[in-house]
């Protein structure tokens, strides 16, 4: 195996395994600040269950579009448009005041990470011959429990210093800040490579 395919392991991989660790960072970071939002606005259980359920209703309506958009235009601007989507959809729930902003925010925030999904599928199987694509598809995947391991102490170590609001606020930077590193990194086809 020459230098080039080997390259793809450690410029497209690690790329896709970080934005989809701050992804599910974004995606479950509210569980951190509900006693936060319990106390400052008068939101409870029923209302942390709800706000995950329309979280899941907003993510299914880009699932198909999505795959056709990075199909017919591009993976790569794709996921950077949706970076800085989330991102500022994840900081503006910093500034909600109430359950009904609340429920919309993570609506549309579910709503602009459902594009992702198909859209790194896409980019792998571009990027990575079938007898190669269940091991990168691995690889990626492996960024769930990566992100649930470091969600944890990221978030603790904010709110010790910071409130719930504070921390979207710096959680929403990170996807939108990220987006300049996707941009550099990848590229839609190997074809396409330098």
């Amino acid at each position: 195996m020459n230098a080039v395919p080997k390259k793809r392991w450690f410029r497209i991989l690690p790329a896709v395994f970080l934005m989809y660790c701050i992804n599910m960072i974004d995606r479950n970071n509210i569980g951190f600040a509900f006693p936060g939002m319990e106390s400052d606005l008068g939101i409870g259980a029923t209302y942390a269950g709800l706000a995950g359920g329309i979280f899941a209703i907003g993510y299914l309506f880009l699932q198909v579009p999505g795959g056709l958009w990075a199909e017919r235009w591009s993976a790569k601007k794709l996921i950077a448009v949706a970076l800085i989507a989330w991102g500022l959809f994840a900081g503006l729930t910093g500034f909600i005041q109430n359950v009904t902003q609340l429920l919309i925010v993570r609506f549309m925030i579910g709503f602009v990470e459902g594009c992702i999904l198909p859209a790194i599928v896409l980019l792998l199987k571009r990027w990575f011959p079938l007898d190669e694509r269940a091991r990168a598809n691995g690889i990626w995947m492996l960024s769930i429990p990566f992100a649930a391991m470091i969600m944890s102490p990221i978030c603790g170590f904010i709110l010790t210093y910071a409130t719930w609001r504070e921390m979207f606020w710096i959680e929403g930077a990170f996807p939108i800040i990220f987006c300049i590193i996707w941009m550099l990194c990848i590229t839609d086809h190997p074809k396409d490579a330098k």
